[in-house]
């Protein structure tokens, strides 16, 4: 997109990002849960714990930094307000929440985007969902996004972009693979970065399982930043190979003025993802 393209749409469309929610249980169509007029929400990645179901995300106002928190969803498909979890002094985005189940440990933990203090941290739960505090710096002097664990075979991964000298975080993926979810010693894989592609690098969530599959979830960015989803299995992941074949894509709906989706989450009785709406005003 030339600068000139990118001035005519800042003049005269207004961009938002908002949330998309389907109700797997009752095969629903997506709807729409928009933010206010000022206000951004993205970056979904949805939890269900006691029978009570949370979508944490980002959420920007104008010409802020991104703070993180949640809204419910209820049964009646209505959703609570926005609770705030998580600020700093630096933007924030991407809240990848997990449950590692370490030695009976049923603890959340969340890896959110925190590039700009150049370091990838881990967070505890301390009263979940509202409570969460600093636990651990996994990997130091790093500038990173979308940070996403994985645990497959005996060793955690961490899959994330990073801005090097001769990639970006568009055009990115890179591995690091440990003993345990929260080291702070972390082994860069071999082949990084392991994918230089726009159409297939930067994640979009976490990792999901289809019958014996590991899919890995990614955005393209070759037009531009999250046009759209790819979905990736991965064939091979070793300490010293990696592997992986697109199984299928998924676009924004035309038919509610989106131009971009970027984020993926599931469980059980939901999927949920985000989209960026562009609409001509004078």
């Amino acid at each position: 997109m030339s600068k000139l393209q990118r001035r005519i749409q800042k003049l005269f469309y207004r961009e938002q990002w908002s949330l998309l929610i389907q109700n797997k249980l009752n095969n629903i169509t997506y709807r729409i849960i928009p933010p206010s007029s000022n206000i951004i929400w993205a970056d979904p990645f949805i939890v269900k714990h006691e029978n009570r179901t949370y979508v944490f995300i980002e959420q920007q106002r104008r010409n802020q930094n991104g703070t993180l928190g949640y809204i419910e969803i209820f049964e009646d498909g209505s959703h609570s307000g926005f609770i705030e979890i998580l600020k700093a002094g630096y933007h924030l985005s991407y809240p990848c929440v997990f449950q590692p189940g370490v030695n009976g440990d049923t603890n959340y933990f969340m890896i959110p985007e925190t590039h700009e203090n150049n370091q990838i941290t881990l967070y505890r739960s301390t009263g979940f969902p509202d409570k969460w505090s600093h636990y651990k710096t996994l990997i130091k002097g790093i500038s990173a996004v979308d940070a996403t664990i994985l645990k497959h075979g005996d060793l955690w991964w961490l899959f994330t972009s990073v801005n090097g000298t001769d990639t970006n975080f568009n055009n990115s993926l890179n591995i690091y693979f440990s003993n345990a979810f929260d080291s702070e010693e972390w082994t860069p894989h071999p082949l990084n970065p392991v994918s230089r592609k726009y159409s297939a690098s930067r994640m979009a969530g976490s990792f999901l399982r289809q019958d014996d599959a590991l899919i890995r979830p990614a955005q393209s960015c070759r037009k531009e930043y999250g046009e759209h989803l790819v979905f990736y299995e991965v064939n091979e992941l070793t300490t010293t190979t990696y592997r992986e074949t697109e199984r299928s894509r998924l676009l924004p709906e035309k038919h509610l003025s989106a131009v971009c989706t970027h984020t993926f989450s599931e469980n059980t009785d939901y999927i949920v993802r985000d989209i960026k709406t562009r609409k001509f005003f004078i």
